[in-house]
């Protein structure tokens, strides 16, 4: 549980902090609660959300339907920690797209998943690339300048 005052929260916010602060890109997998991402998720952003400028985030909904409204609430989240969104979203439907094994078994699923790693690995890159040229030129008119040396209050 997110608790800003905490001195001691055990090790778990500290190496997701290291991994956030490494990465260019995060995909954020969540199921669909009612219509919105999970608790843990929404921790996840409530501790990390000081790293997410000039990184790139995909989404996976795992949904009896399309998962269309927790990626929505995903993104609202993102956008609001000044993160980049890819405009799309991969939706799993556990019973059609695995084998009981937990093997992949709808190609349709598994293309996805594909398009979304490459999109990640090469916009990822992309985007943060730039937004670390932006945030080390002092001349340069842009959002990393104005929110990517934001720090925590």
């Amino acid at each position: 549980m997110f608790q800003p005052d905490a001195v001691d929260v055990g090790p778990g916010p500290a190496l997701a902090r290291e991994a956030v602060e490494w990465a260019h890109g995060i995909i954020v997998v969540t199921p669909d609660y009612h219509g919105s991402m999970s608790g843990a998720v929404k921790n996840f952003f409530d501790y990390h959300w000081a790293e997410f400028a000039g990184k790139l985030f995909g989404y996976v909904c795992m949904s009896h339907e399309k998962g269309l409204t927790a990626m929505d609430q995903m993104r609202t989240a993102v956008r609001q920690c000044y993160g980049w969104s890819l405009p799309y979203g991969v939706s799993i439907h556990g019973e059609s797209d695995f084998s009981e094994a937990g093997l992949i078994i709808n190609p349709h699923l598994h293309q996805r998943l594909r398009i979304l790693a490459r999109d990640m690995t090469i916009y990822g890159r992309l985007i943060h690339d730039q937004f670390m040229r932006d945030q080390r030129d002092p001349e340069a008119a842009s959002f990393a300048n104005k929110y990517g040396n934001a720090k925590r209050p």
